[in-house]
């Protein structure tokens, strides 16, 4: 199910918690130490269900499990192996280009756990499958149970088995938006709020008691996209016309095993053990590759000296050859440093010193001969946005910049896109929302009605704008508007001088209009519809780079000594650790009733949309978009 998640739960969080900074012992420092030395992963007490295969080991046949979500960018901390940590979404996609370029692999058995996957991943390991199919390589998909996303990846396969019993749930994409217009005018808040881009709709959840027609038309549209994407790779997985698969859709939840496999939707109801399908697909004589190239945990000393060593001296890091640097820009756009978790809601941000920063150091490092920005967010800080650009513009000017847009890459995020000099997107990806939104909440009705007296005083010009107790006056509100036009003029040019001749109409993408990545190939708004290996081996090839090149994965994990002052060293960190603990009731059941990857999209959205307590104007994508 497809949800829009609106900042409702913003409003409980208005008025965060102070937080006192106590001073760091060497007490604290060793319980710190023992504490990441507890958090480390251990390997998981259930065995895998990969069947035992008899015989030499004449060749092989992958076994990968998916559980859980996926981890995005590198890992981190520096002190933890990757290895030890939950995969990325990297690391499965070499794990199964592993299989297809691999000479003593036969085959793959994808065994899915309960995988918490976007859409966006979810095809971007479809894509991996279908180019293994494409080597000749049997792909087979085993799961327990279906959901929408896990079956959209597993109608790829040659084979999609189902446990006998399971559970297969389909469904379409339905909407739910909310519009909170009626409530705060019940608890006596007022949302002063503008938009600048018809089609927007970011300020319409506050502002309304339901859709106007011009976000309808917007939101229908991505629907449309979205499930048309859907249906379509369900379809011509399973052999289907879109007719047939969406009558097929609409009937599983009732059908047996007997029926699921007479109307196509699986291929066979199995045991667990599957030796009989394995037996039957790659024979006898094999044996199971459960790493797939992915190295085991490391053992951890057992020396407390050792031990200590280990974490205050880390493996080296940086490129020992010429390669491509990815750096991952997760989260919602904001000034100072981006963050792993820093934001109130999210656990991720892209912040404009970091990465104005980390432009300068790739731009004079000259291992690093192109970089892939691999974005998803939903946008946030006009002032952070542009000046990021125009650092992202300048490291373009001096080597190759492609751009990987995963889930999405919405107002704010496309801005830092057309830094790039091409642009690679998720079919499903959202792309576009070009508009500006901007105001404030009113909570002088709220004050009065419990009783709070608030006394402003102020010096100087301009100090009533971020008034909490009172509307924009008419002259603010008109300035407000003002500044916004000139930000919006200002993202249209970007958008335009970016993409150059390859975008059709402006005026047809512009407004706020939301796009898939395949409606955004049409418009000219990107180059290719692909994932993040297909923009690094472009980027690649634009720098000239032959076989054998290296790939760096940024932001570099953090080293132990850095993470202990993060947690206790200064007062920024503290004070969101304090603002998390009293996040309300709300908030912790939505994170639970989500789950991981939901949670993500949503509570980026929210901690972006947060960001009006201190900067009036924004480039935010209207609404936390989430695929269930």
């Amino acid at each position: 199910m497809l949800r829009l998640l609106p900042a409702a739960l913003a409003l409980a969080a208005a008025c965060p918690a102070s937080a006192a900074v106590a001073p760091v012992t060497t007490d604290d420092v060793a319980d710190a130490a023992e504490q990441a030395v507890e958090a480390l992963p251990v390997e998981p007490a259930e065995e895998s269900v990969a069947p035992a295969a008899a015989g030499r080991e004449a060749s092989q046949v992958g076994w990968l499990e998916i559980e859980g979500s996926l981890r995005q960018g590198p890992a981190p901390f520096s002190f933890l192996d990757p290895a030890d940590l939950p995969p990325s979404l990297s690391d499965v996609l070499a794990q199964i280009e592993r299989v297809e370029t691999s000479d003593d692999h036969a085959g793959l058995v994808v065994h899915l756990k309960g995988p918490e996957l976007s859409l966006s991943q979810a095809g971007a390991l479809r894509r991996g499958l279908e180019r293994l199919k494409t080597a000749g390589k049997p792909v087979v998909v085993f799961a327990a149970a279906y959901d929408t996303t896990g079956y959209y990846l597993a109608s790829v396969a040659d084979r999609l088995l189902l446990q006998r019993n399971g559970s297969l749930e389909l469904q379409g994409i339905a909407v739910e938006e909310m519009y909170l217009a009626g409530m705060l005018e019940k608890v006596g808040v007022e949302a002063d709020l503008m938009q600048v881009g018809r089609f927007k709709g970011a300020e319409e959840t506050f502002t309304r008691t339901g859709p106007s027609e011009a976000w309808s038309e917007n939101i229908e549209g991505l629907l449309d996209g979205l499930y048309g994407g859907l249906l379509g790779g369900i379809a011509a997985g399973r052999g289907m016309d879109r007719a047939e698969a969406e009558a097929a859709m609409a009937d599983a939840w009732l059908l047996d095993d007997a029926g699921l496999v007479e109307r196509g939707l699986i291929d066979a109801a199995v045991e667990r053990g599957l030796t009989e399908e394995t037996s039957s697909l790659f024979g006898e004589d094999f044996a199971w590759d459960t790493q797939l190239g992915r190295a085991g945990g490391s053992a951890m000393p057992t020396s407390p000296f050792a031990l200590f060593a280990q974490l205050m001296n880390p493996p080296a890091r940086g490129m020992k050859r010429d390669g491509v640097a990815v750096l991952h820009l997760n989260g919602p756009i904001g000034a100072g440093e981006s963050g792993s978790d820093d934001g109130l809601f999210s656990s991720a941000s892209i912040g404009q010193d970091s990465v104005v920063e980390q432009a300068a150091e790739l731009a004079a490092d000259e291992r690093v001969k192109a970089v892939v920005l691999r974005l998803d967010s939903p946008g946030g800080s006009a002032h952070a946005s542009e000046m990021m650009f125009q650092a992202l513009e300048d490291l373009a000017a001096v080597k190759p910049v492609l751009v990987s847009i995963g889930s999405m890459a919405a107002s704010g995020g496309y801005y830092l896109a057309v830094a790039g000099d091409t642009i690679y997107a998720e079919p499903t990806a959202i792309v576009g929302s070009i508009g500006v939104v901007g105001g404030k909440m009113s909570l002088g009705g709220l004050y009065e009605k419990l009783g709070v007296g608030i006394h402003r005083r102020s010096r100087g010009p301009n100090t009533g704008y971020l008034d909490s107790t009172q509307p924009f006056t008419d002259a603010q509100r008109e300035r407000v508007r003002a500044s916004m036009v000139k930000i919006y003029d200002l993202f249209k040019e970007r958008v335009a001088g970016g993409r150059g001749e390859r975008l059709g109409e402006l005026a047809e993408v512009d407004a706020g209009r939301l796009f898939t990545g395949e409606q955004a190939l049409e418009k000219g708004m990107i180059d290719a519809v692909g994932g993040l290996p297909q923009a690094i081996a472009a980027a690649a090839s634009a720098a000239g780079l032959g076989a054998g090149y290296e790939v760096e994965h940024l932001p570099e994990p953090l080293p132990f000594p850095e993470a202990i002052s993060a947690m206790f060293g200064g007062a920024q960190v503290s004070a969101v650790a304090a603002k998390k603990a009293t996040l309300p009731a709300a908030a912790a059941a939505a994170r639970r009733l989500l789950g991981p990857a939901a949670w993500t999209a949503a509570a980026g959205w929210l901690d972006a949309a947060m960001q009006l307590r201190t900067e009036p104007v924004l480039l935010l994508h209207p609404a936390a978009i989430v695929i269930r």
